[in-house]
């Protein structure tokens, strides 16, 4: 069965598939790997600058799970940032 030109419903499915897991590949990561990552962390680096200490927040784990959470949610089709009318 062919859709929209030459797209098979199996090239759909799996299209689908590949964003479904990269989205839970990345969401994965920031919940068993750094749940401190989850956020944008404006709020965080703001409390940061004035002084106070956020354990485990400006870490390694932490900034290898937003680098490849975000890459994996770019990946995956979400929006991540500024989009839309607000750029």
């Amino acid at each position: 069965l062919l859709l929209a030109g030459d797209l098979s419903i199996f090239d759909i499915s799996l299209w689908t598939a590949m964003g479904i897991l990269l989205t839970l590949c990345s969401v994965g990561l920031t919940y068993f790997v750094a749940p401190q990552a989850a956020g944008s962390g404006i709020p965080e680096m703001r409390t940061v600058l004035t002084g106070v200490t956020i354990e485990k927040f400006l870490s390694k784990r932490v900034l290898f799970a937003k680098t490849v959470g975000l890459t994996l949610g770019l990946g995956s089709g979400l929006p991540v940032g500024a989009e839309g009318p607000f750029v």
